[in-house]
């Protein structure tokens, strides 16, 4: 059996709108379960989903630290990440809105909904 651990990795959503999670409740959960399993101790984690939906997005992080307490939710670092610092909200993760990037001409104005979590897997013995 190879035992691979890794530092980073990420975990997409596509978001239930858009037909691919929303056919199996809880595949998210499960998406990110293995994920940290296969994440070394101080390794980091980012979660991401193209959805406006709070339930995919910052009630995930409500569930992640229910259900898997072996990770951290870091905040994240605008100057780090090089985005607008109104991106990050209260809990610290990126929620972008279609109202942000508001840009001349106009009809280049706005982006998509988008959600983004960082986690890193605490210090301690491999599972």
């Amino acid at each position: 059996i190879i035992n691979l651990r890794y530092s980073c990795m990420t975990s997409r959503d596509p978001g239930s709108r858009q037909g691919f999670c929303g056919a199996r409740p809880g595949s998210r959960d499960v998406i990110h379960e293995r994920a940290t399993d296969l994440l070394r101790p101080g390794g980091v984690l980012v979660y991401s989903t193209c959805s406006l939906e709070h339930e995919e997005g910052e009630a995930h992080l409500e569930r992640v630290a229910e259900r898997l307490p072996e990770l951290d939710h870091v905040r994240i670092s605008p100057e780090a990440w090089g985005i607008d610092a109104e991106w990050i909200g209260p809990t610290g993760a990126l929620r972008t809105l279609p109202s942000h990037m508001q840009v001349e001409p106009v009809e280049l104005s706005g982006m998509d909904g988008f959600f983004a979590a960082k986690f890193t897997k605490k210090n301690g013995e491999i599972s």
